[in-house]
């Protein structure tokens, strides 16, 4: 369904070889002012159709540097519905899918910022050095997915890719709460992937 709601709505291309590509328009529209409004009620979009369509939280986060976290839009599913509003807080980048899968794509300065600054432990699952954390950096970039089990609060469980903009830079990132790793990992990963091609 989401799918194609995306090709319905112009905003995926199917190409002759059948793989889908962002359509031109947004491309150019997302690095303009004037549309800074229209790309966030896009991701609102994405993440609401990801939210309902999974039946679970859908989040997409940008990397906060002052922070050395990721800040967040976030999607619930109330009465079969999405229903998004910014995260309160910021997330740290080390203990959660969403921000690894930013970190993996980040300039080695800034993951040897965040190491630098301590990696707190939430739970008894968090990544709390640095080995941990590249080891998870180094699986992230060589998967395509970052995962998180139980690592910021205990019984969450979460799936992660980064969302490239029109240049191939990595601009933020998209999760997806997951039940289980073992058994929601491969239709999280799928759903997660054509999400990200529609931002």
């Amino acid at each position: 369904r989401l799918l194609s709601e995306l090709v319905e709505g112009r905003l995926l291309v199917r190409n002759s070889d059948g793989a889908y590509t962002v359509c031109r328009a947004l491309r150019g529209q997302v690095g303009s002012r004037e549309h800074a409004a229209q790309a966030r009620s896009q991701v609102n979009l994405v993440l609401e159709d990801l939210a309902v369509t999974a039946r679970s939280r859908a989040r997409f986060g940008v990397w906060q540097g002052n922070e050395l976290g990721v800040s967040y839009l976030e999607c619930a599913v109330t009465g079969g519905r999405g229903r998004c509003s910014a995260g309160l807080t910021i997330l740290p980048a080390h203990a959660t899918a969403l921000g690894k899968a930013l970190l993996a794509h980040a300039p080695p300065p800034v993951v040897q910022d965040v190491v630098d600054r301590g990696l707190p432990s939430y739970t008894p699952h968090t990544l709390t050095s640095a080995w941990q954390l590249h080891a998870a950096l180094a699986a992230t970039r060589r998967k395509g997915m970052a995962t998180s089990r139980w690592e910021l609060r205990d019984g969450e469980c979460a799936v992660a890719v980064a969302v490239s903009g029109p240049h191939g830079h990595v601009v933020g990132a998209l999760e997806l709460a997951v039940d289980d790793l073992a058994n929601g990992l491969h239709d999280a990963r799928l759903l997660l992937v054509v999400a990200a091609r529609g931002l």
